[in-house]
């Protein structure tokens, strides 16, 4: 599934990315591999940044642990897209 949000994403396909993305953050995968889930919802995030959709990535990187760098890095780029920074 991430393959397929991969190349959507690199075909500038947002919302189909963004939806390849969120079925791979689903429950099944969760207790396999946290990881992988994290990474599928701050990459539909991102979808989303570049829809200019920011109340919906903000709302995909609320569920990732607020610990990390890259989720903080996501969350500055929803802030800068929203001229909040």
């Amino acid at each position: 599934m991430w393959q397929y949000g991969g190349r959507k994403y690199k075909a500038k396909r947002w919302p189909e990315a963004a939806d390849w993305y969120l079925a791979g953050s689903h429950k099944l995968f969760q207790a396999t591999n946290p990881p992988s889930v994290t990474k599928c919802f701050r990459k539909a995030a991102l979808c989303y940044i570049e829809q200019r959709d920011f109340a919906q990535a903000s709302t995909m990187i609320r569920r990732c642990p607020a610990n990390e760098a890259t989720t903080h890095y996501v969350i500055f780029l929803i802030a800068v897209h929203q001229g909040l920074s």
